[in-house]
């Protein structure tokens, strides 16, 4: 009679790339600016300077609509930046897999938005145009406003995900030396990356506390710095950075996390101007968490 043999199952260990997925974002408005180089010659002309002493730059579309949004395009890049860390150069950064759904789902909403904002824009570009030659006398031109089929081509959202490679991955029939040299200039492409993503999640982190250490240096019956009711929670909101920008579960990014998190607990700004105290231990406790963080050590 065989004997059946349990089989026990592999042990997982995960490494950076089982645990990020590398993000790019590209958002694409028109300026709706252009330099006038005719109206630029005419007026160094007239005023004796020298050529290209002073320019002449139009904006040829200025309403709400536009400016709203902008302001969306302003607000899903502050996402995407807020959730990710640098990678590569040319805007290519990681996010924590972790965080990938819920990613996901708050940037589709921002382009949904994007999208909505755009077809309102377009609903008045045809009466923005008649009010811009209104507008804009001598320096209007019609060569500049292309038909709305084609101008909303222009615009738009492109979220690309990529999968990071694990250094096992490398399958070219090359020698067994060459493979080992690209195995080892990846893993150390990796760690640097890491380390470069951990640095500027610790410099964003840097100047929200130095600041509120700052605001906080003074005692009762000295003059009030007048620190804003934004002052914490510009730091609470480093707390998520440091949970959803971990990309290596590094334990040390967790532990300044976590005392972070039991400094702000119970904190408010109004409670910071009212007692002294409290003030007093939060600078002191801020310091700490300033002092030692690893890269101001590098």
């Amino acid at each position: 009679m065989n004997e059946l043999i349990e089989k026990r199952p592999e042990e997982y260990a995960p490494t950076l790339s089982s645990s990020m997925v590398l993000v790019g974002l590209n958002q694409h408005v028109p300026t709706f600016k252009k330099l006038d180089k005719k109206q630029t010659a005419k007026l160094n002309r007239e005023c004796n300077a020298q050529r290209n002493t002073a320019s002449v730059r139009k904006q040829y579309i200025q309403c709400e609509e536009l400016t709203v949004l902008n302001k969306v395009k302003s607000d899903q890049y502050d996402f995407h930046i807020g959730s990710t860390v640098p990678w590569f150069d040319g805007g290519i950064r990681g996010l924590y897999n972790k965080f990938l759904q819920d990613y996901m789902t708050e940037m589709n909403g921002w382009t949904a938005l994007f999208e909505e904002k755009v077809e309102e824009f377009m609903e008045v570009y045809s009466w923005e145009k008649t009010e811009m030659d209104a507008r804009m006398g001598s320096l209007y031109d019609a060569r500049l406003y292309p038909p709305e089929e084609e101008l909303r081509k222009r615009f738009g959202v492109e979220v690309n995900y990529i999968v990071l490679a694990e250094t096992g991955d490398f399958r070219c029939e090359v020698a067994a030396e060459a493979a080992e040299v690209v195995r080892t200039g990846y893993d150390k492409l990796l760690n640097d990356r890491k380390e470069a993503a951990y640095k500027d999640v610790y410099n964003r982190l840097l100047e929200p506390i130095q600041n509120m250490s700052q605001m906080l240096d003074y005692r009762d019956g000295e003059k009030p710095t007048g620190f804003r009711d934004t002052l914490v929670p510009n730091v609470e909101k480093m707390l998520e950075v440091l949970r959803v920008c971990n990309v290596g579960n590094d334990p040390e990014m967790e532990r300044t996390r976590l005392a972070l998190a039991n400094v702000l607990q119970g904190v408010s700004c109004d409670s910071l101007r009212e007692d002294g105290s409290l003030r007093s231990n939060t600078k002191r406790d801020l310091d700490a968490i300033i002092k030692n963080l690893p890269t101001l050590n590098i």
